[in-house]
């Protein structure tokens, strides 16, 4: 029992960074980037917000296509 224990609390304490990971939503462009890149990640942002997480993907994917140099890494 002490060792059921031992392994579901280690489990719990490795999950706790992925909440934080989990409540992160989708960053604005710096300033002055590509204007189509810009649209596309302003169009994603509405539709990750209305929680079209698909059609956010393909605006995000745009967007990183029209200027690669603003891709998260």
């Amino acid at each position: 029992m002490r060792t059921v224990i031992s392994v579901l609390f280690a489990l719990f304490l490795i999950s706790l960074p992925l909440t934080a990971i989990a409540a992160e939503g989708p960053m604005k462009l710096p300033a002055g980037s590509n204007s189509g890149a810009d649209m596309h990640n302003k169009a994603g942002i509405k539709d990750w917000n209305a929680g079209n997480i698909e059609g956010a993907l393909k605006h995000f994917q745009e967007a990183s296509a029209e200027d690669s140099t603003i891709a998260e890494t």
